[in-house]
């Protein structure tokens, strides 16, 4: 009998469940249309659309290009291409404004999957968010590289260490770039907590200058032992 209602009860919950995606379907986080049944955060077509980069198969690849004269990172990433107005832009500003964080898991997930294929990114001991100042912590609620790293982790089965880096200032990324490109003070913009000798994943939404992250990077490789590769969710090409 307990058998039988398990059954029946569970036919009605899901005939309730599809009758409710008909009335209020899920909308895809890139380009808003409904989501069919089955499909979760995005499409399928934008699952095929989005621009990958392919960089965990490249070395060197434009972010290593541009971040590793900089700053002594052992090798860099990105899962997608940015363009402003375009789908990823769309998926990224819904996790940092909107609260979608669904958004970042899906994204560190995907990109979970790629770097486990990528010898460069075997080896981790943790992955470390690029942080928010704790004012800007509190106004948001969050801080959207956590879900990111956390997306990451369940696929890498690696810590995420939100507690290693904190940043200093109330300095905007806006600001850490004019530091940046006339290289004064970008170095003191952030602080290691606690972090012992190893291999680290920095990661962070989008990269445009990567001033945030040579700041980051050069604050953590400057305790012994420690070594830095780079993972963020889109790379603005420039």
């Amino acid at each position: 009998m307990t058998a039988l209602f398990l059954v029946h009860f569970q036919m009605i919950q899901s005939y309730w469940q599809d009758l409710l995606h008909v009335f209020f379907p899920d909308a895809c986080a890139a380009c808003h249309q409904g989501l069919l049944h089955g499909e979760h955060v995005i499409c399928t077509d934008c699952h095929l659309e989005l621009p990958r980069t392919g960089f965990h198969k490249r070395s060197p690849n434009p972010l290593e290009n541009q971040l590793v004269p900089l700053a002594p990172i052992e090798a860099a990433t990105a899962l997608w291409y940015f363009n402003k107005g375009a789908r990823v832009q769309r998926l990224i500003h819904g996790l940092k404004y909107h609260g979608e964080t669904r958004n970042g898991l899906l994204a560190g997930r995907m990109l979970g999957r790629e770097l486990s294929t990528s010898p460069r990114f075997h080896g981790l001991h943790g992955i470390i968010p690029v942080p928010l100042h704790a004012s800007k912590l509190r106004k948001r609620g969050y801080n959207q590289c956590d879900f990111f790293a956390q997306g990451i982790s369940e696929s890498l089965q690696i810590p995420v260490m939100n507690n290693s880096l904190m940043r200093r200032s109330h300095s905007t990324s806006q600001t850490i770039r004019r530091r940046f490109e006339r290289h004064a003070g970008v170095e003191h913009a952030f602080g290691v907590l606690d972090i012992g000798p190893g291999h680290y994943l920095l990661v962070d939404d989008v990269v445009t200058t990567g001033a945030t992250l040579v700041a980051c990077s050069t604050a953590l490789t400057s305790v012994a032992n420690v070594r830095v590769s780079v993972a963020t969710m889109a790379y603005a090409r420039r």
